[in-house]
């Protein structure tokens, strides 16, 4: 772990568990020039005031604790995500706004906000998104995370359909390494899949940890939730589940990364319809020609048993990501 990152952690460690209260006000617009007239200034308005006043929503100059608050950069169902400015540093942040009003009609809303508080808080990993700040006002919850640049992976495989193998370990990897972590601290994500992978440079990092459970050692979960494209069999089938379900989401990313396509057709199908194809197997694309190490690799990650599917640990050490790739077969 960096240092960094040992920093970050510290201060979370000792800040109190509950959320910070902040007011919000409006903050002015930038001066232009101006001049004296006795004890009162007066200010020409410029094009820039104009120009900005027209193109800018008023809550984009809304100060938050130390941030003011600007453009959206992304939206979900119950949230969005704005860009921020640090005003004692200048630093750039993602602020995650929920407001008070979603929460007070949606229980379930609130359980997924205060679990992706609680989740952010214990862990810091390099390939996981960093939490810096929580924080409350009269009208909304605020989440502070470090600033993501870049497209998510389901966006980059938009572009480029798949990736070599080479290109693939080398995110692949990264991300298993996060999902180890998160499980050496009892944290299950649930939710894996290309939407919630950010590729910030060549850094990947881990999002949207509303979904996720912290459960202790050998202990399982019962809640039906993810993205059924990416949901492992015990899911749909409504058995009690471990955190091998994150392995069986990483199973599917790989083989998409790898072959471009999903190895499971589940558009428009019911849960028993999704199972009975699950369990039918997946085929590798004819057309595709992948080494055997790969193929290996994906074999024991799609495993219906979960008792049987290969760790997060396993897969780390596999050979495929040790060994140069042979020919393809």
């Amino acid at each position: 772990m960096s240092k960094n990152c040992q920093d970050a952690c510290a201060v979370l460690e000792t800040k109190e568990e509950c959320i910070s209260r902040q007011k919000s006000e409006i903050v002015a617009p930038r001066t232009g020039s101006a001049e004296c007239t006795g004890n009162m200034f007066t200010r020409e308005v410029t094009f820039d005031d104009l120009f900005r006043e027209k193109f800018i929503p008023l809550d984009s100059r809304k100060k938050v604790g130390n941030y003011v608050i600007g453009r959206v950069i992304g939206e979900g169902t119950f949230s969005k995500v704005r860009e921020a400015r640090n005003i004692t540093n200048s630093e750039k942040r993602a602020v995650k706004v929920l407001p008070k009003k979603t929460i007070s009609k949606r229980p379930d809303v609130r359980r997924r906000f205060m679990r992706e508080v609680k989740s952010l808080r214990k862990i810091c990993h390099k390939n996981i998104v960093q939490i810096h700040e929580v924080m409350e006002t009269a009208g909304n919850y605020y989440i502070v995370m470090e600033l993501l640049r870049g497209d998510n992976l389901k966006e980059y495989l938009d572009k480029r359909k798949r990736l070599s193998e080479s290109e693939a370990k080398y995110f692949m990897h990264q991300t298993i390494e996060a999902v180890d972590y998160m499980h050496s601290q009892g944290i299950v994500h649930r939710d894996l899949k290309p939407e919630n992978i950010i590729l910030n440079g060549d850094v990947v990092k881990i999002i949207d940890f509303g979904l996720c459970a912290c459960i202790n050692q050998d202990e399982t979960m019962s809640t039906q939730c993810g993205s059924p494209a990416y949901a492992a069999p015990e899911i749909f089938n409504k058995e009690p589940y471990t955190k091998q379900v994150d392995v069986w989401s990483i199973g599917i990313i790989l083989f998409l990364v790898v072959t471009g396509c999903m190895p499971f057709s589940v558009a428009g199908k019911s849960s028993a319809q999704v199972y009975a194809t699950v369990l039918k197997g997946y085929e590798l694309p004819k057309s595709l020609q992948l080494s055997i190490d790969c193929e290996d690799l994906i074999s024991k990650m799609l495993v219906i048993n979960a008792d049987d599917r290969i760790s997060t640990s396993d897969i780390l050490r596999h050979k495929w990501f040790h060994k140069k790739p042979k020919e393809a077969r």
